[in-house]
């Protein structure tokens, strides 16, 4: 049986590898898949990603304080929710609990770090092979290994902390960081924009990224909208994100009808492809979806081969 980690973070990435060198040797039919380890040099990544999303039966996310929000970790618990509905675990880490998320992850059955929880992860995962094994002998295996997970888990936690010596960036901090980097991209667009058009454009387009990270999409979305009505020349990024936004709503083909109205606006936009991918995923065409992550590939070896 093939399970598919989801991480995004640095404490997130550990546990995934933690899960991945121990589930397949307490339950040896397990095929556990982790990008960081079971992507081969030279293959692309989108392909391989792809494929293991369409063909995965269960799914992890490793959820952590930070990455709750993170773009790639929702579009492939997007992903796993649409092939296999009913079949994803939420694992939480770093002090989470069950009331502290949020949709559309709130969606998932969540799991702590805790020996009994794992336990019931490890049972749940062993009744959806083939061949189950014995539970009593699988909890003998497990109470073997757990202190050595355990520990792994705990020296994760301790890094993490030694590594926390300069307080997390404020939120509207990162906000100014997201629109810089996407605001560049399109840089030579807005060059031409009347300042006055491109000055009210700017205010909703910031007002729906800011109700967008505060998850309140609807309102995102009508920002995006009146972005969108201001200035043609600045269509492509509202486009973009008010389709990041449906897709966190989950509401995959409009995503899917912004992405392409964003690149039809501006074509070389990698991450507009790349997540385009994602939403096609999601529908289950994933062959339309190799072709975006192709797309994106040539973007981004475009920009490369300019710098």
């Amino acid at each position: 049986m093939k399970v598919f980690i989801c991480w995004a973070g640095k404490l997130s990435k550990e546990v995934a590898s933690i899960l991945r060198d121990h589930l397949s040797t307490m339950i040896q039919s397990l095929d556990v898949f982790m990008s960081q380890h079971d992507i081969d040099s030279g293959v692309r990544w989108n392909f391989r990603l792809a494929e293991e999303l369409s063909s995965t039966n269960f799914g992890i996310l490793c959820l952590t304080p930070d990455n709750l929000d993170n773009a790639w970790l929702l579009f492939e618990a997007g992903a796993l929710s649409k092939n296999i509905e009913g079949s994803t675990c939420g694992l939480l880490l770093g002090g989470l609990s069950p009331s502290s998320i949020r949709e559309p992850l709130g969606q998932f059955q969540h799991r702590a770090f805790t020996e009994s929880e794992f336990l019931a992860l490890l049972y749940d995962l062993n009744k959806r092979i083939d061949r189950p094994l014995n539970e009593a002998s699988l909890k003998n295996i497990f109470e073997k290994m757990w202190p050595d997970i355990n520990a792994c888990y705990e020296k994760a936690l301790s890094d993490i902390k030694e590594d926390a010596d300069a307080p997390p960036p404020r939120e509207q901090i990162e906000i100014l960081d997201e629109i810089l980097n996407l605001v560049r991209s399109f840089g030579r667009q807005l060059a031409a924009i009347p300042v006055t058009e491109a000055t009210e454009a700017a205010v909703w387009y910031n007002d729906g990224i800011s109700l967008q990270r505060r998850f309140k999409f609807d309102e995102a979305i009508e920002a995006f909208d009146k972005a969108i009505g201001i200035n043609r020349r600045t269509d492509a990024l509202a486009w973009y994100s008010k389709g990041n936004v449906l897709y966190q709503m989950k509401k995959y083909d409009e995503a899917l009808q912004a992405y392409k109205m964003s690149i039809g606006l501006h074509k070389n936009n990698a991450d507009c492809w790349n997540n385009m991918g994602a939403a096609l995923i999601a529908l289950g065409r994933i062959e339309e979806a190799n072709a975006a992550f192709a797309n994106a590939k040539e973007q981004d070896l475009a920009k490369a081969e300019e710098l």
